[in-house]
């Protein structure tokens, strides 16, 4: 096997297994470096309940008969599950620091694949 086969072949292996190793690492779809998770709690003041309220009726508004019942459904295993929109308090998380997208590491690797097929077959 030529030399230029063995490399295609590496950059085929790098290529694959760059984004799988990596896969297990992401969270999100992102990487964080120095990245900071603050979370804060806060309850909803009565306008916004109201304002909630008012974009509920009016969405239900425009449902028909059988999307009615399905939020209905919705809404039931919602407040047994405790993810009621009136709860009294909200978290709210904001994540900050520099994040790299897990696709550009698919990208990088499909890449470097296209490239050892290219010097395979070239090679």
């Amino acid at each position: 096997m030529k030399e230029a086969r063995k490399s295609g072949v590496s950059l085929i292996l790098i290529g694959i297994g760059i984004p799988l190793i990596l896969f297990f690492f992401q969270t999100s779809g992102e990487f964080r470096f120095l990245g900071n998770v603050q979370v804060f709690e806060r309850s909803l003041t009565q306008a916004e309940i109201k304002a909630i309220k008012e974009a509920i009726k009016a969405e239900k508004e425009g449902m028909g008969a059988i999307q009615k019942v399905v939020e209905e459904a919705k809404e039931k295993y919602r407040k047994r599950m405790g993810i009621d929109h009136f709860k009294e308090k909200w978290t709210v998380q904001t994540k900050g620091g520099f994040a790299i997208s897990y696709r550009y590491f698919l990208a990088f690797g499909l890449i470097l694949v296209l490239i050892g097929f290219g010097r395979v077959i070239i090679g």
